[in-house]
């Protein structure tokens, strides 16, 4: 595969940080070597010269604000086009110069200065191999490029450049390809932490089912054995039946998958921890940020719909805020002031007009909304643009 893969949240920033220093490195150099570019202009055919100055101002554009919106493979894509400008000009270098060639006076040709920018940006852009492929290339090129297009033809000099440019090209690529690496690892890193988290989320989540449903089993059986031992005899109620009833409801429970909290009311600490977990499992690069709720209690019904509303508003930002590899920013904020714990879960991705959702899809409207309002105290409430991302507020007390 000729373009390198989707990056991870930090292996994107580090891309998207190299992208706009070198929008920045085309700039500058336009700026510095202004008067070697209108020196030269006339030297060259028309139909090579304005493009290839055009196109690095350009490219000088999209560099510079590409890294700010986008999502990772728009800059690849920027990056080898870039870099495919770059080859192009450097091979179409002779031919522009025409028969006689440049003069000596006149110094080597623009994009000979440019080089190491045109081979950052395929290093940032396809796999190591390919880059180092297209380095040789490019250099190759530059060599013929400088020899051929000069009025001399002094093999010595365009050595001279290639070895100079070559040098200082390879080190900055190292130096761009171990930074890389060294955020992918980060990456790598992070995504083995949030499986372990969710596996430990989801082994505790387990344990605690598993607990539930052994005291239910517990009463049942013991609600069994008392109605056994009284005797008593029904066309409706019997041993058998009851033991029936018992089994087909646990092996109900056993089916589900999930967590169901029971009916205790939670503590602060007990609610913090189930709330983290569920932010983990379902948005594991979610911001979470909590405050302190002290000795808050919250009754079974309140944290139960919080909880489920909370976890239903993370999977809709999962699914429609954008694609998977998108990097959708989320953050998942808990407060506690005047009585009134608001944890409110928003996301920077597509959004949507909330009075444009079909009344048959309930995700919105049941799950979420109207969960909150059949607990005393609870509400909720859906902010959402399209394009400018969607926030939903959840509130008890």
């Amino acid at each position: 595969m000729l373009l390198s893969r989707q990056p991870g949240q930090a292996e994107l920033r580090i891309r998207r940080l190299i992208t706009f220093a070198l929008g920045i490195g085309i700039v500058s150099n336009l700026v510095t070597d202004f008067a070697v570019y209108r020196g030269q202009f006339h030297q060259y055919g028309a139909w090579w010269a304005f493009p290839t100055i055009a196109g690095q101002v350009l490219a000088a554009a999209v560099l510079l604000s590409l890294p700010w919106f986008s999502r990772g493979r728009a800059l690849q894509v920027a990056g080898l086009a870039f870099a495919v400008f770059g080859l192009l000009t450097v091979v179409l270098i002779v031919p522009a110069a025409g028969i006689g060639g440049l003069p000596d006076a006149a110094g080597a040709a623009w994009p000979l200065r440019v080089l190491t920018s045109y081979a950052l940006a395929a290093m940032l852009t396809v796999t190591a191999r390919f880059g180092w492929v297209y380095l040789a290339t490019l250099t190759v090129a530059g060599f013929f490029a400088r020899l051929l297009s000069s009025e001399s033809a002094n093999p010595r000099l365009a050595l001279e450049d290639s070895v100079v440019n070559t040098t200082v090209t390879v080190l900055l690529a190292i130096l761009v390809l171990a930074v890389v690496r060294a955020a992918r690892e980060l990456d790598r890193s992070a995504e083995e932490a949030i499986e372990a988290v969710r596996r430990d989320s989801a082994a505790e989540a387990k344990a605690i089912e598993r607990r539930r449903i052994e005291l239910l089993a517990h009463d049942e059986i013991l609600h069994v054995l008392r109605v056994v031992g009284m005797g008593v005899r029904s066309a409706t109620v019997t041993p058998a039946r009851l033991a029936s009833a018992t089994m087909e409801r646990l092996e109900a429970l056993e089916s589900e998958t999930g967590f169901e909290p029971d009916d205790a009311p939670l503590a602060a600490d007990e609610f913090l921890r189930r709330l983290r977990g569920l932010v983990t499992a379902i948005a594991p690069l979610a911001s979470f940020e909590a405050a302190d709720l002290g000795d808050l209690v919250l009754p079974a019904d309140a944290a139960t719909a919080l909880l489920d509303a909370s976890g239903e508003s993370l999977r809709n930002s999962m699914v429609h805020a954008g694609d998977q590899d998108d990097s959708v920013g989320r953050t998942v904020r808990l407060e506690f002031s005047d009585g009134i714990l608001t944890i409110s879960i928003a996301d920077d991705g597509r959004g949507f007009r909330p009075g444009d959702v079909p009344s048959r899809r309930l995700g919105v409207a049941r799950s979420i909304v109207a969960r909150m309002r059949e607990v005393p105290g609870g509400r909720a409430s859906i902010d959402s643009t399209p394009g400018k991302g969607t926030r939903v507020d959840l509130r008890w007390g």
